[in-house]
């Protein structure tokens, strides 16, 4: 192999991984994103119930 092709391979080999980072990277933020609309879901459901049953209780 010549000095240009190792250049070459060695190129592609970083830009693949620089590409598969960035995917990675990429679906991280999505599943974090996600775990925090789920989470705020949750903590408003709650809040609702807490609400519900204190107007509950103050009935009787």
């Amino acid at each position: 192999m010549t000095d240009t092709t190792v250049k070459r391979r060695a190129t592609s080999n970083l830009a693949q991984k620089i590409e598969a980072r960035v995917r990675t990277d990429e679906i991280a933020r999505e599943t974090i994103a996600e775990e925090c609309r789920r989470r705020d879901a949750k903590t408003a459901r709650l809040r609702a119930a807490r609400i519900q049953a204190q107007q509950q209780e103050r009935q009787l």
